[in-house]
């Protein structure tokens, strides 16, 4: 059920990224309100933090306790408030752990690389809380989301490098788990076509196993702070010439269809 239910959200993120691309062939007049207009595109890039039972990093270089990531975000507007979006992200994670909460030696530390896709809803605050104000340079969206994690961990010996044990090396197949995604965009208005953004978001994991070390029935967190160029798209695609020919066929049908039903109207008078 697990998996059916992955490959649907991959689906549906594939679709919200390339039907797009599908639409600018097409002659969908009557979808035009849905489709056409108020598009954006989010190319992002930042770093990774983890949260779990292998989180106190033994070295404080920057680097060492967050990797990197980078994805994209396509979205669509409906109204001023809300839009909905699929991403696609992918990084590496990291994470270990000195001694426990006695102070005992545990000497471990993991890494992770994955790959995530989710659907999101972004809500945009200012113009929820404040809607009579004009348009804003500067935006604040909250962001909830609904997705799947596909990663391969390892788990390692601080002292000696050696592997322990891991997940999703054992077959072709990665290890997928479903995720929650949620947080903050901020958004700088550059012009009519471009936004800055700078985004932190938080992941509940439903699993324990993300660090390979499975201590409680607790989920595993993790964090992505990014900093991301938005393309605003607001209009999808152009009517081309055969658009605005049958738009034409159409009106002058109406107009035929009208006269002839006037001079009906007119015999049924001159009969009574």
């Amino acid at each position: 059920m697990m998996m059916r239910t992955a490959y649907f959200i991959k689906l549906i993120v594939l679709f919200t990224i390339f039907f797009p691309n599908y639409l600018c062939c097409q002659h969908l007049s009557k979808f035009d309100y849905l489709f056409r207009y108020d598009w954006s595109v989010n190319i992002n890039w930042g770093v990774t933090n983890f949260f779990g039972d292998l989180d106190n990093n033994w070295n404080t270089g920057f680097f060492n306790k967050n990797k990197t990531a980078y994805g994209i975000i396509i979205s669509k507007s409906f109204g001023s408030v809300i839009s909905f979006g699929g991403q696609f992200l992918t990084g590496r994670l990291t994470g270990a752990k000195i001694t426990d909460k006695n102070n005992n030696p545990v000497n471990l530390y993991f890494e992770t690389i994955f790959i995530e896709y989710n659907m999101n809803t972004s809500l945009n605050l200012n113009n929820l809380f404040y809607p009579d104000k004009n348009q804003n340079k500067v935006n604040i969206y909250a962001i909830l989301g609904l997705g799947f994690i596909d990663f391969r961990s390892k788990l390692y010996d601080i002292p000696t490098d050696a592997e322990i044990r891991n997940f999703g090396y054992d077959g072709k197949k990665a290890t997928t788990e479903s995720i929650v995604p949620f947080g903050i965009r901020l958004t700088y208005l550059l012009d009519d076509k471009f936004n800055i953004c700078i985004e932190t978001t938080s992941r509940r994991v439903n699993t324990d196993k993300l660090d390979v070390t499975i201590g409680n029935d607790n989920s595993d967190y993790y964090n992505y702070t990014s900093l991301g160029l938005i393309f605003i798209i607001e209009e999808l695609y152009k009517k081309d010439p055969l658009d605005k020919i049958l738009k034409q066929r159409e009106q002058r049908r109406k107009e035929i269809e009208e006269k002839l039903k006037e001079k009906r109207e007119i015999r049924l008078k001159r009969k009574k």
